[in-house]
């Protein structure tokens, strides 16, 4: 099939990025062997159960990537591209059906927030499966360990939400929430069940260590297993709580909010007095943030353990949340950005959690930036700690990778034009 493009793109008319080859290895004997050579430096392959190569992606610097297939004569065929940007980003190959026949993608084409889409790939016909108003459709589908059907999608929008495609497995996670509290997820998408999807691998992440429990469908029973912080059982830890604050001009941004364990008696979100506030800003600062990582919940959880309200914040910039909040970042380092930060924290002293005088601000990477903009030219924070950031941007570009400069020009502002450097 010809593409609608009309594009046949022949073996070695590109520059390869990266001759890997895919090898299936026999875990047993160790044995490998050679399925696909990928001599022209294919970025990925999605093969079909026989493993033939169905789907690759051809990326093309500063240009965003294509959607190839083969034609049966030794050519790919371009059927999709994807701009740089906040398009390519949000838009992802995921997975093929059973056969080979139909790709599973989240598609960002014409759309604030990347949907799951499926298309056929001897039509080209395409099916929108799954929007969600608020977020970005992942890359990551729950999928039958034996038929390969895909039965749900998940976006993030501070909390995790899930879109099912198969009815048949509803009454699983409805049961599942009665559980634990948290966001509900099996260990990996295809590899936390049994073949017979009986048994289920399954997590819960509420703001603390994660929990693991082995699920019996059959008689709908889970059973604890262990956290994987088990030193923390005998405690209870602070509260998460999910907050959407509204910045100055109408962007709603989720945060979460923790409190020290008796500080919320009546369960409402808000300390009984002000308490200090620390606001943790993530690095990226485009990266979709993972909401349950431990390794910056534990800081938090310290906190709050100590005294301190904590409030982990949203903003421009980044990813999963549309292309509207991620565009609406570009070249605003130091600008509008900071705006968000500080909105949050008027936004917490409007709701009693604290005063304004006792509102310091951290983060590493992107955050810590954020921090030292904070301090230099904000007086709503009264301290901060920025850890492995940048402290000033001309020579933060001029230090990156030669290859990605542009892209930092791009992003942050351009330091070879007077229109940029006025950025800073």
């Amino acid at each position: 099939m010809r593409a609608a493009s009309g594009r046949t793109i022949k073996k070695g008319k590109e520059p390869a990025q990266a001759n890997f080859e895919y090898r299936r290895i026999n875990l047993r004997t160790g044995a490998a062997e050679v399925v696909f050579k990928n001599e022209r430096g294919l970025e990925r392959v999605l093969f079909d159960d026989d493993w033939r190569p169905r789907v690759a992606v051809s990326r093309k610097p500063e240009q965003g990537y294509e959607l190839l297939q083969p034609n049966g004569a030794g050519e790919w065929v371009s059927f999709a591209s994807f701009r740089e940007g906040a398009e390519a980003n949000a838009s992802q190959p995921i997975v093929l059906d059973k056969g080979g026949k139909t790709l599973y993608l989240t598609d960002n084409r014409g759309r604030d927030k990347a949907a799951l889409q499926s298309i056929d790939l001897a039509s080209g016909k395409e099916t929108l499966l799954v929007e969600d108003p608020f977020a970005d459709v992942l890359p990551a589908l729950l999928v039958h360990p034996k038929t390969g059907r895909v039965q749900s999608a998940s976006t993030y929008f501070g909390r995790l939400r899930r879109h099912f495609l198969d009815p048949t497995i509803l009454p699983d996670f409805e049961y599942l929430r009665t559980v634990q509290n948290g966001d509900i997820a099996l260990l990996t998408p295809w590899g936390g069940r049994s073949l017979d999807d009986r048994f289920w691998l399954t997590i819960f992440m509420d703001g603390g260590p994660t929990r693991y429990y082995v699920y019996d469908r059959t008689a709908r029973r889970a059973t604890f297993l262990f956290t994987d912080n088990q030193a923390l059982d005998a405690y209870t830890l602070g509260r998460r709580r999910l907050e959407v604050i509204t910045t100055r001009d109408g962007l709603e941004l989720p945060a979460d909010l923790y409190l020290p364990k008796n500080a919320d008696p009546d369960g409402n979100g808000r300390p009984r007095r002000p308490l200090p506030l620390l606001i943790y800003v993530h690095g990226g600062p485009w990266v979709a943030y993972p909401w349950n990582d431990w390794n910056t919940n534990r800081a938090l959880q310290l906190l709050a353990d100590r005294g301190y309200a904590t409030l982990r914040v949203e903003f421009r910039a980044a990813s999963g949340l549309g292309r509207k909040v991620s565009e609406a970042g570009t070249r605003e380092w130091g600008g509008r950005m900071q705006d968000d930060l500080i909105d949050a924290a008027d936004w917490a002293v409007k709701q009693g959690i604290t005063t304004r005088e006792r509102i310091g601000v951290w983060g590493w990477s992107y955050g810590a930036y954020a921090t030292l903009a904070a301090l230099a030219t904000s007086d709503r924070f009264a301290c901060g700690l920025a850890m492995y950031g940048p402290t000033e941007l001309d020579s933060f570009i001029a230090e990156a990778n030669p290859g990605s400069q542009a892209y930092w020009r791009r992003l942050i502002g351009d330091n070879t034009t007077e229109a940029g450097r006025a950025l800073r």
